[in-house]
Order: structure tokens, then sequence, then C-alpha cells
């Protein structure tokens, strides 16, 4: 990135072709350079020019520096280019942790105290068990629908999530213990099998995290690009097998994807979502009917979408003529239109 001939250097994302050196939300900005002074003076004058132009400040109390590996320089050079405090992971960003490696227990301390926090204004009141069981279903449980959203919360957090929701709502105090005349499980349950509706929190962090996965497919945001590059390469979500290596973030996507991924197809549009080979649009992926390593290989490598493999001859098989026999009636009567593709 050049800032008046002066270059941010930014650190490339392994398979990953889009740059991440600048991400943007709302008032707050995110900037990833290599830990060099030539970097961070480009910065400072990017800052700089910026406070000129725009007339505003950036707020020093509230930036920080995190560094992991330093170019031909100290800490202290650094920290002196931009006036900022130097900080450590893990930390919070966005209300959720920023971190390295696995989540773990103690980084979810924020979230379990706002939950009491709520409980303990409640305590207070006289309410009935109807109503604790509305405070329950619309208030305490969507708290952590945030954190929920962004990572698969460790086992242990999803209980305690739980078990606060229990002590409410049966009226548990620190030193007493009411009967518990139902079991939580049961309470989960929808109304049609004896329930009533009220959240399993694992259960809710899994659908939560499956939706983001809808949104991966559907949407061209550069946090869904960049995951695409890095881990899909040149497989699905639907042909993704095999352990999954990565973020933690990236591991509580495929948790969630996992918990719908059968019962997920694309419903064609135009055809310019939907992988030909690699996504199911006619029942399975048509690449699992494919035997031979070899064969598979060459459609990975094609990587086409439904509106090209329509749109060529019928002479051009790659290869694969049995299957493209076998397909070619479907294919004759795909009713493409000008709508977007979308998940069914």
């Amino acid at each position: 990135m050049q800032i008046r001939n002066k270059t941010i250097q930014i650190p490339k994302i392994q398979n990953v072709s889009h740059e991440t050196g600048v991400v943007m939300y709302a008032d707050d900005v995110l900037m990833v350079s290599k830990a060099s002074i030539s970097s961070f003076c480009a910065i400072k004058d990017m800052l700089e020019q910026f406070e000129k132009f725009a007339g505003m400040k950036v707020n020093k109390d509230k930036s920080v520096i995190f560094l992991e590996k330093i170019i031909d320089c100290t800490v202290e050079e650094l920290r002196n280019i931009l006036h900022w405090p130097i900080g450590s992971l893990p930390a919070d960003y966005l209300g959720v942790p920023f971190f390295c490696g696995r989540l773990i227990e103690d980084m979810c301390c924020p979230l379990i105290s706002k939950m009491e926090s709520k409980l303990a204004g409640w305590k207070a009141r006289i309410l009935s068990f109807a109503g604790r069981i509305i405070l329950i279903k619309y208030v305490l449980s969507t708290l952590p629908h945030y954190w929920m959203m962004v990572f698969r919360l460790p086992g242990r957090i999803n209980k305690k999530l739980e078990n606060i929701c229990k002590r409410f709502l049966w009226n548990d105090g620190e030193s007493t213990r009411h009967i518990h005349h139902i079991s939580w499980d049961r309470l989960c349950n929808p109304y049609d099998l004896g329930g009533i509706g009220l959240p399993n929190m694992e259960d809710l962090n899994r659908a939560l995290l499956a939706s983001r996965c809808i949104r991966l497919l559907m949407d061209d945001g550069i946090w869904d690009k960049v995951y695409k590059d890095k881990y899909l390469q040149k497989n699905s979500l639907w042909t993704l097998n095999g352990p999954i290596r990565g973020s933690w973030g990236w591991k509580g996507l495929i948790w969630g994807w996992r918990f719908i991924q059968d019962k997920t197809e694309w419903k064609l549009g135009d055809g310019n979502r939907c992988r030909f080979w690699l996504d199911p649009w006619q029942g399975r992926p048509l690449i699992q009917r494919i035997s031979g390593e070899s064969s598979v290989n060459i459609v990975r490598e094609l990587n086409i979408l439904v509106n090209n493999k329509v749109l060529l001859s019928r002479g051009d098989t790659n290869g694969f003529e049995a299957l493209w026999i076998d397909l070619i009636g479907n294919i004759d009567f795909i009713p493409l239109s000008n709508e977007t593709d979308q998940e069914s």
C-alpha cells in the first residue's frame, strides 16, 4: 500500500489474494503491517493526512500496537513513532476476545460477568414463574448471541450459561437450592414436544455459527473472500472432509456447518454462485459420482460454475463421457433465471 511514496508492508496470508491491511468498522480501524520502521512511518503519515483533511484526531488513548515479529528494529523505536502503548494478547476488540490459538474459559469471563450482572438487578424483584421464563427466553439467553456468532464457546462455558438461567428460573440462591420439577433438557424442547422452548446453549451456539456459513456462501465481503481463499481453495463446504485445521473461528464455522450440511443445497437462479461439480444442486455433489483420484483432481481444477457448464457445448466432456451422458438430460432442463442462486 503506497502512502505519499511511502510503503506500508502488508503481510501476505498464505493462499489469499486479497489485501487485508486496513479493515474498518464504523469509527474503528484495524491496520495490519509488518513491524518495521518504514511501515510505521507510512502509517503515521497516513494518519496525519487523515487528521488534516477530515478535521478529526486519532485517539491515542484508545489506540494499541500488537507486535509479533519485529524487523530490524526494537519495540521502543516502533513505540516512539506512533506514541501508542504496546498491547498483548488476548485483548478485547469490538466486544469479543482478540487472541491467537484456542478460546479458553478465562477469556469468557466478561460474558459470564455480563449475564450475572443482568441477573443481579432482577433478583430484588418479585417475579412469577412465567415472568422468569419470558426474561430467560428474550433477554438473558440473547446476551451471548454476539459471541456465539463469532466463536464456538467451550463446552463448560455453555454449561455455566445454562446454570445461570437454571438458577434464575428456579429461584436458587448462593446457599439455597429449590426443587427443579422438570429437567432442563425437557424445558428446552419445543412446545409440540412437551417443552417451553428455552434455549440449549450448545445448540444455539451451533445454529448461529451455521447461519454464518450461509452468509459465507452468499456474501462476497473481505473476510468471506479470505476464508474461501485460505481454507476452501479448490473445495466447497460440501466436499470438505477430514480433520479441520485453521483458526478457532474457522473450526467453529465448520462445526456449525456440519449441523446443517446434509440439509442444505443450492436453489438455482442464474447459476453464477453454485459450482457445477462441487456443490449440491442436483442432489449430492456431482464430484461424488466420479471414481478415480486423477479424475477427481481434474474436476477440482476446473472449479466451474453451473452457468458456465450449462452454456458449454455438449461435446466438452473433459474425459467424463459416461457421466456427461447421464447428466445431459437433466442439464437440458435446468431452469436458469436472472435471480441470484439461493441456499435452500
